[in-house]
């Protein structure tokens, strides 16, 4: 089943109409090179219509996260961005709080960081779903910061 069919069939389920804004959002989502803010992703959808408004757009992204076919990153620039679930198996991010860039990483990356969590403090951590912040190595080689220059030392 495509993302668009199973999209239509949770909708209907839910009560809810396929709409050609939605249909648009969720082609533009489907077109995306990489991660988008709803600013972008409302970019990509008035190059087909100038009848979606922004606000459309984030009501529609929120209702879709809710069903569980967007997820969204937070940046920590007070910036969300979204992806399609499903292109990709569910993964954690890693986030450059200087340009934006967000990275995939692999769950089995983060595996013993979640045991160690888990057997420490009982928490089990939705690896699939975590976000580290941090500074991507383009943005330490251009403008290292103190903490970046004592790690060698």
């Amino acid at each position: 089943m495509s993302c668009q069919s199973a999209l239509v069939k949770e909708l209907r389920a839910r009560g809810f109409r396929f709409t050609p804004q939605r249909e648009m959002i969720l082609e533009a989502m489907h077109h995306m090179p990489d991660y988008m803010t709803a600013e972008e992703i409302h970019e990509k959808v008035r190059t087909i219509s100038t009848r979606v408004d922004i606000a459309t757009v984030y009501r529609t992204l929120e209702l879709l996260q809710e069903m569980g076919f967007v997820n969204s990153i937070e940046t920590g620039a007070k910036e969300r961005r979204y992806e399609l679930v499903g292109v990709e198996p569910s993964h954690p991010h890693l986030v450059c709080q200087s340009c934006g860039k967000v990275l995939r990483a692999t769950c089995s990356d983060f595996e013993p960081l979640a045991s160690l969590l888990e057997a420490t403090y009982g928490f089990r951590v939705a690896v699939d779903r975590l976000s580290i912040l941090g500074r991507c190595a383009a943005c330490r080689d251009a403008s290292p910061d103190a903490r970046d220059s004592q790690k060698g030392q």
